[in-house]
């Protein structure tokens, strides 16, 4: 049976909550996993992409079962060895997924994927969190630390660029984790400088910690660069990037005590409007404080949005 079929099986089961047909549908993976990989078919993309199916309804132990057969099958898979740490630190004991993350040091890391690098990484960050042993730590640390440059330098030459971002903000999550605040904000400014087009996560992260620290001034310029990218993933929530793009500029005129005008306030409603459109009908807290502060900034100034507020459920 095709991989991708089977775990259709399940999933439709498991939706017409239907135990016995969810047993049937999963039989194939009862036995050793050497007979059970002769008989599930497909190629090592489309075991990872069924394993996806099965995340998005939290289904951890039935992805990382259905990967250690992809591995199997595919052994130089960096790919599939990357998702079993990913889906293997929700299910499985550290040391249990230990086994995975060996397979793939013995692969040469121009082989590896961005999974690879970045699944590793965060199976690291997790044993170092594990871990009570001040010596054990630094020596994770230094692994860490090493695989973070080959990642950074490896992640030149993807396919995809925009998986090159992941490096940087991994690089943050692990300065953060380590409380070296100046090396985490260091990597998010890295990445703003080195790839401005293609880093919207990075841009609205160092935003969002200035934001969050008080330091309004520091936020326009790499929230600015977030709001320019074109984030065809959808990476990034422009609700919250444009209110704190529009509260910046509005905080940086009244602080240097400047008169608003049609050339410095523009800018602020055009923030707070692309907020609004992009804010989800059900979020009627932030549709009204924005609302409340475009009155309040057409009051103090006397320059009209011309917002039509009619347009939301405000």
């Amino acid at each position: 049976m095709h991989v991708s079929l089977l775990v259709k099986n399940y999933i439709v089961a498991w939706l017409r909550d239907d135990e016995d047909k969810m047993k049937v549908a999963w039989k194939p993976f009862s036995g050793q996993i050497a007979n059970v990989a002769k008989l599930i078919e497909g190629n090592a993309s489309e075991f990872h992409n069924a394993s996806v199916e099965l995340t998005r309804l939290q289904m951890y132990s039935q992805a990382y079962q259905l990967l250690e057969v992809g591995t199997f099958r595919f052994p130089s898979d960096t790919d599939i060895l990357g998702d079993l740490l990913l889906y293997g630190v929700k299910c499985q004991s550290l040391s249990d997924i230990k086994k995975h993350y060996e397979a793939l040091e013995k692969i040469n890391k121009s082989k590896w994927s961005w999974r690879a690098f970045h699944f590793s990484i965060e199976f690291l960050m997790e044993l170092y969190k594990a871990s009570s042993d001040v010596t054990e730590q630094e020596e994770i640390s230094k692994k860490i630390e090493n695989t973070l440059i080959e990642y950074q330098e490896h992640s030149k030459f993807f396919e995809d660029q925009s998986n090159r971002e992941k490096c940087f903000n991994l690089k943050y999550e692990y300065y953060i984790l380590l409380k070296k605040i100046d090396k985490a904000l260091n990597a998010l400014q890295e990445a703003v400088q080195e790839m401005p087009g293609k880093c919207p996560q990075c841009a609205l992260q160092l935003a969002d910690y200035y934001f969050e620290a008080g330091e309004y001034e520091s936020v326009i310029a790499p929230a600015t660069i977030a709001a320019m990218v074109i984030d065809v993933q959808h990476a990034i929530k422009y609700s919250y990037l444009y209110f704190i793009l529009g509260a910046s500029r509005e905080y940086k005129i009244r602080k240097e005590g400047i008169a608003f005008s049609e050339e410095n306030i523009r800018p602020i409603y055009r923030a707070y409007y692309a907020s609004l459109v992009y804010t989800e009908q059900d979020d009627a807290s932030r549709m009204k404080n924005i609302k409340n502060r475009i009155r309040v900034l057409e009051y103090d100034s006397g320059i009209s949005s011309n917002i039509d507020f009619s347009e939301f459920s405000l």
